[in-house]
């Protein structure tokens, strides 16, 4: 039986002290047919130099921005590229477990209703692993239930970090927390399972000031790169095909969980 081809995509700019470290992480994985895909956010360091070596293996394709046209779409160009079955994003300073894809795809072959499947995230800050992050369990339910489950848990940010079938992959939206839009369009298409066999290491940076972010991400407008995912993201709610009562009970859940703070008052799930 052919295995299903799994694109990889790596965004990265200006990583010359971690890219190397990812690419041996990817090429040491226990599953053969992946195709590593990176794209350069036209880096001015010694990126390009530290990878050279690795650009004569057939399952990695090097792309280099002209400039730099920011993170988010670094990210949507890599679903451009991409050309397999399953896709995930891959960040240049984090790691996977050796057998992520591997075990990850099992679960996708298994059931066509799964949109994604997440492990553990293992947060690390200056070497030393300080958080853990179990995989999800309660996100497989019917559409409705995932949703409402999804909002109350402390899955924010990173279910991005899993393999994805990559037909239920919509490219990412010009807002801060991204993830979040992103993340409610894999769970209205389907279920997340949570797999314990897998995990992502998830290297923590310092924390960024809003000017800081609001340059990286290449926003022109401050106030919508700020809030924006709230609007976008009730709007993700309402374009789904649950029921009108379901998707104000979802939005005005979302406003309890996710809203500065009226969030303090309800105690997020584990």
């Amino acid at each position: 039986m052919s295995l299903p081809l799994v694109s990889i995509g790596v965004p990265f700019f200006n990583s010359e002290k971690s890219i190397e470290r990812l690419i041996e992480s990817l090429l040491n994985q226990n599953f053969e047919n992946i195709e590593i895909i990176l794209s350069d956010n036209c880096s001015t360091d010694k990126s390009k130099e530290k990878i050279n070596k690795y650009l004569i293996n057939e399952k990695i394709n090097y792309f280099r921005n002209d400039k730099n046209f920011g993170s988010i779409y670094n990210h949507n160009i890599l679903l451009d590229y991409a050309k397999g079955k399953y896709f995930m994003w891959a960040h240049s300073d984090d790691l996977l477990s050796e057998n992520f894809i591997k075990d990850a795809v099992l679960v996708l072959e298994k059931d066509d209703e799964i949109s994604s499947v997440s492990g553990k995230i293992i947060f690390i800050k200056d070497g030393v692993d300080f958080e853990n992050l179990q995989e999800p369990k309660n996100l497989n339910a019917n559409g409705y239930v995932r949703v409402a489950n999804y909002i109350s848990s402390n899955f924010v940010d990173t279910l991005m970090n899993g393999l994805h079938r990559k037909c239920n992959v919509e490219k990412l939206k010009y807002v801060v927390s991204t993830e979040i839009p992103f993340t409610f369009n894999l769970l209205l298409k389907g279920k997340i399972e949570g797999c314990n066999k897998i995990k992502y290491y998830k290297y923590v940076q310092k924390k960024r000031s809003i000017k800081e972010i609001t340059r990286h991400y290449k926003y022109k407008n401050f106030i919508k790169g700020r809030y924006g995912w709230y609007l976008i993201s009730i709007i993700e709610l309402l374009k789904s095909n649950l029921n009108y009562f379901q998707k104000i009970k979802l939005i005005v859940r979302f406003i309890q969980y996710k809203f500065p703070l009226i969030r303090i008052f309800f105690k997020k799930k584990t």
